[in-house]
């Protein structure tokens, strides 16, 4: 009872700073010098809606969320991209041994900063819920709320696919909590099955509303949105669709992931890089293929002077073996997201695929701005030919599959079996998502009991394929545990 008050207090605490958050952008709303608003007009008219969203993505880039730990820190330490050495902070984690303090305070902060996150969307969402329309232009009041759903989905999505077992081998598993308000008192727990109702709801009444307003759709009103110029750091309808994509693929509900992957590729409005507009443009991400990516300004600071330290003489980051016999030698992520060092004797390379510059003088020579892919073309390719070979032939789904390979690699695939080509489509996981965090789940989606990449083999079991809630969790809040 006492750990429960404790729990509520700290739950209190919380609810303070986001509400405090909402009436003042001295913090989360100062990275963007043209967001600065005063405290009395913040979510009282469409400049300050606006602004909180903006917010939210601010949050969404940080180091703590998308713009590192959750994309190229723990997921891909996890799916075991990289090799670490007994001294860093991530190898008793990447290594599953999830008993230490140091891989509790991870899972701490990856827990705490997504639901911050997800409270701040709570609270936008109810106050849009009790505004007047008018005072809003036209439909900026729906667009700001399939924005907010949708990125409360994906955190509960993320956090789902962390800290739950594979859905394919237990879909009553309970684990985390699906926030929908904002309130003192605990939320339950939900079962697998339940979270992936609730991210299902989410995603659909936003497919709904971007489906009618999102001005990227050439048959709905082209307001000036001044603050979306940029389409591809916000959650658009193309976004929306393939994350509908994503959840059911990773359910293995092969007709839905099919209908939404298609509806963006027979679009044919995203395409995969071309080698020649690679170097012109310094878009060493692939820029032009992200349905939606989050802005992160400090992306060099993330990077390049942290976790792939590809600058200094002797490379400190968190080097990869030697991937020349994984890649073929014109592939154009080999060529452009690695730089290789290390030895003859032991040749390794390290990610530079987000590099950028801390010359001024150089950085008008990037002509894409510093974005982490969140969802992209890549992967829908990748979810139709999966889909399209379990539902009509492998020979149908290899169509895909070569379609995209030949603009990767120059080079196609000749699977003649499931089983594979099924190996094909996980090796294309693996080179596609470097940095991106997406490998370790599709491990977990195709329910996956080891992990043989750099030449080990790293047993994932039911035991330790999911992440334990944080200790403080189970202490105070009274959680259950598997």
């Amino acid at each position: 009872m006492e750990n429960m008050k404790l729990y509520k207090l700290f739950n209190l605490i919380i609810l303070t700073i986001i509400l405090l958050s909402s009436t003042s952008c001295d913090d989360w709303l100062t990275v963007l010098p043209e967001t600065k608003v005063h405290s009395d007009k913040l979510l009282s008219d469409q400049k300050g809606y606006q602004d909180a969203v903006i917010g939210l993505y601010l949050k969404l880039g940080s180091k703590e969320l998308y713009g590192q730990e959750l994309t190229m820190k723990t997921p891909d330490g996890l799916a075991q991209y990289y090799a670490y050495s007994i001294e860093d902070e991530l190898f008793d984690l990447v290594n599953y041994d999830f008993e230490r303090t140091s891989t509790d305070n991870t899972i701490t902060s990856i827990w705490s900063s997504s639901y911050n996150l997800i409270a701040n969307c709570n609270n936008i969402l109810t106050q849009l819920e009790d505004v007047d329309d008018d005072v809003f232009d036209g439909n900026m009041k729906d667009v700001l709320t399939y924005q907010v759903l949708t990125i409360r989905s994906l955190a509960h999505f993320d956090l789902f696919r962390l800290f739950h077992a594979p859905y394919v081998a237990n879909k009553d598993f309970l684990g985390i909590p699906y926030v929908k308000g904002l309130s003192l008192e605990l939320t339950e727990q939900s079962t697998s099955e339940q979270v992936v109702s609730l991210v299902l709801d989410d995603l659909k009444k936003a497919y709904e509303l971007s489906k009618a307003t999102d001005p990227i759709l050439p048959d709905n009103p082209q307001q000036d949105f001044e603050y979306m110029k940029e389409k591809t750091l916000y959650i658009n309808h193309y976004a929306i669709t393939g994350l509908l994509a994503r959840v059911y693929m990773y359910i293995n509900n092969n007709e839905q992931a099919l209908k939404y992957a298609k509806e963006i590729l027979d679009e044919d409005r995203f395409n995969l890089t071309h080698a020649q507009d690679v170097l012109p443009e310094k878009d060493f991400a692939f820029f032009d293929e992200v349905l939606f990516g989050v802005h992160v300004s400090k992306i060099d600071e993330y990077t390049r002077l942290d976790l792939f330290k590809t600058d200094t003489e002797i490379m400190k980051g968190l080097p990869i073996a030697d991937l020349t016999n994984f890649y073929a030698p014109d592939d154009l992520r080999l060529i452009h997201w690695f730089k290789s060092g290390g030895s003859a004797w032991a040749p390794h390379s390290i990610v530079k695929k987000y590099n950028r510059t801390d010359k001024e003088s150089e950085l008008v020579s990037f002509t894409k701005p510093p974005m982490v892919p969140i969802i992209k073309i890549g992967e829908i390719m990748l979810i139709a030919s999966e889909a399209t070979a379990k539902l009509s032939t492998v020979a149908d789904g290899l169509q895909i599959l070569n379609d995209f390979q030949s603009l990767r690699t120059g080079k196609v695939s000749e699977a003649v079996d499931m089983l594979g080509f099924m190996s094909e489509i996980e090796n294309e996981y693996r080179r596609e998502f470097y940095g991106e965090g997406q490998m370790f789940y599709m491990l977990k989606r195709i329910n996956k009991q080891n992990v043989n990449f750099r030449n080990m083999n790293v047993e994932m079991n039911t035991s330790n394929n999911f992440l334990p809630l944080p200790k403080s969790e189970v202490q105070f809040g009274g959680r259950k545990t598997n």
